[in-house]
């Protein structure tokens, strides 16, 4: 998978998570450069985060500021004050989804139907020793149109349920 984020050809900018149950990696990749930004292995603490910001040297140095979100950068220094203290997975959701500061919080509270079709707000929390994937969009409280999905990795597929 690496190879094809690395000599693909796209056309804007887009995100990706390569992950088994040993690693994950966190790759940004636009026209112009194609770079892992993050990587974590099992057996060490950590963990990668997408942020709709670049996070990469090459891409960082091309991104259109005008065009980053206003409170993602504040959001990004929530989570990076806040990381050091997550234990757990369910440790990680509750901090994904914490109202502190809002509306610069790190759940930014998304408004059910925006005007804007492609502005998001969602998450997502992975655990590479279980198999554990929980996927939402949307605040848990505040959003009516929350939806909140759970997996977990049996033989090797995910399936809907518990996690």
């Amino acid at each position: 998978m690496e190879a094809c984020l690395t000599d693909g050809y796209v056309t804007s900018g887009h995100n990706y998570l390569l992950a088994s149950r040993e690693r994950a990696q966190m790759w940004e990749v636009s026209p112009e450069a194609s770079e892992k930004v993050s990587e974590h292995r099992v057996g060490k603490n950590g963990g990668i985060f997408h942020t709709n910001h670049c996070l990469g040297v090459r891409n960082r140095a091309i991104e259109i500021v005008r065009a980053a979100n206003s409170t993602t950068q504040d959001r990004y220094r929530l989570i990076e004050s806040k990381i050091g203290s997550v234990r757990d997975f369910d440790g990680l959701y509750r901090m994904l989804t914490d109202h502190e500061g809002y509306p610069k919080s790190i759940c930014s509270h998304f408004q059910s139907r925006p005007k804007d079709p492609s502005f998001t707000c969602g998450g997502a929390v992975g655990e590479l020793r279980s198999g554990r994937l929980r996927l939402w969009r949307g605040c848990p409280t505040e959003d009516r149109d929350h939806i909140d999905r759970r997996f977990r990795l049996k033989d090797g597929r995910f399936e809907e349920g518990a996690a």
